[in-house]
């Protein structure tokens, strides 16, 4: 599989905004995709969604992120022929608290 549209490097983001990065991988046989966080399968979570296009995009959108889902994220594709991913670190810039 190839990357015809990869993830950005690095993306800093705002403590409780939602976030969503799109990639799009492409090959034959069709690979299947799925997103990991510092390589581990990310847990079922009701503010993350991921969504799958037939011909090779994945997104994943995270709600309300929060400090504690800093970490690199990882798109992997993976077919008979080879695996190929891709990868952006997600940086969390804190909410300034109120005194």
């Amino acid at each position: 599989p190839e990357f015809v549209k990869k993830l950005p490097k690095e993306e800093t983001v705002e403590e409780g905004s939602t976030v969503k990065f799109e990639c799009k991988a492409v090959g034959f046989p069709k690979p299947t995709l799925n997103w990991t966080k510092d390589l581990e399968i990310l847990p079922d979570n009701p503010r993350i969604t991921f969504q799958y296009g037939e011909l090779g995009e994945a997104s994943i959108e995270i709600q309300k992120i929060k400090k504690s889902e800093e970490g690199s994220y990882r798109c992997k594709a993976e077919n008979a022929e080879g695996s190929a991913s891709s990868s952006i670190y997600i940086s969390i810039k804190g909410i300034p608290r109120c005194m």
